[in-house]
C-alpha cells in the first residue's frame, strides 16, 4: 500500500479529529433514537394528562347518574 492510498483511505473513513465516520453516524442514529423516545414520552404524559382530566368529570358524573336511576326505581317499585 503507498502513501497516496493510505491519504484516500483516511478521508474516505476518518473526518477531522481521527474518530471514524461510522462512529459519528451511530452517535448520531443514537441521538435521534433518544430524541423520539423523548417525544413518545411526552406524548404519553399529555395523552394521560388528557384522560385524568376527563376521567375527573367522567366517572363522577356515571356515579350520579347510576345512583339516581337506581334509588328513583328502587323507591318507586319498592312494593
Amino acid at each position: 500500500m503507498n502513501e497516496r492510498d493510505e491519504e484516500r483511505r483516511n478521508a474516505v473513513s476518518f473526518e477531522g479529529d481521527d474518530k471514524p465516520v461510522r462512529e459519528r453516524s451511530s452517535e448520531k442514529w443514537k441521538s435521534t433514537i433518544k430524541q423520539m423516545q423523548r417525544s413518545k414520552k411526552d406524548a404519553a404524559r399529555s395523552r394521560a394528562k388528557i384522560i385524568d382530566q376527563m376521567s375527573r368529570w367522567v366517572f363522577p358524573l356515571s356515579f350520579l347518574a347510576f345512583n339516581a336511576i337506581y334509588w328513583s326505581y328502587y323507591l318507586h317499585f319498592k312494593s
